[in-house]
């Protein structure tokens, strides 16, 4: 979704003549003003996780539902205390929904724990927008993985079926501690984060 113009990134508009069917609406909605991006980059799932928390946590919610998209369900191995803290504080304040591509065991079993911290969720679903993504407000964070990460992490939820052979600490090592790149592009748009929005709420 980006382009590299010298040692400078900009938003690629191709990107979003591609996001789903919501392309046609977002040209005619879209100001003419350039949407502008930050982009941060993690060495672990962990550390991207945390990013997110306190982030968010800083973001107005503009008396909107939070809105989240997964393709797989994320767990939330190796967090802190005062993690876990702003963790109840942002699903305090801001009621999120999440749709959860995939109905794998797994998916199911880390979409209950989110579903008990608070979140309204949906396991399985045909929705697929090919990156996860978290709004809250008229901010949207969009995170990319490597191909490889993501191959990983689409595996270990696909073989692993029973769940009293759940191999946490091969989770925990594979996912959270493992360096590997992860990226977040972050963007403020009220019309693309009220367009997703609505995707995601119209499936509950």
């Amino acid at each position: 979704m980006l382009e590299k113009v010298g040692k400078e990134f900009s938003i690629n508009e191709k990107w979003i003549n591609n996001l789903s069917e919501l392309s046609d609406k977002l040209k005619t909605k879209r100001e003419t003003k350039e949407t502008e991006a930050k982009i941060y980059h993690f060495d672990t799932f962990l550390d991207m996780g945390k990013f997110l928390i306190k982030t968010l946590n800083s973001v107005s919610n503009e008396n909107k539902k939070g809105a989240c998209f997964t393709k797989h369900a994320w767990s939330f191995f190796g967090l802190g205390e005062n993690d876990y803290k702003q963790l109840n504080k942002l699903l305090t304040e801001t009621k999120f929904y999440e749709v959860i591509h995939n109905s794998t065991p797994l998916d199911k079993v880390f979409g209950k724990a989110i579903q008990d911290l608070g979140k309204i969720v949906k396991i399985g679903s045909d929705l697929d927008f090919g990156e996860d993504f978290l709004i809250k407000g008229n901010t949207l964070f969009q995170i990319h993985y490597t191909p490889e990460f993501a191959k990983d992490f689409d595996e270990i939820f696909q073989t692993h079926k029973e769940l009293e052979n759940l191999p946490i600490s091969k989770i925990m090592e594979k996912f959270m501690i493992t360096k590997t790149h992860l990226t977040i592009v972050l963007l403020n748009d009220e019309i693309i984060a009220d367009e997703l929005r609505k995707e995601i709420l119209n499936e509950f």
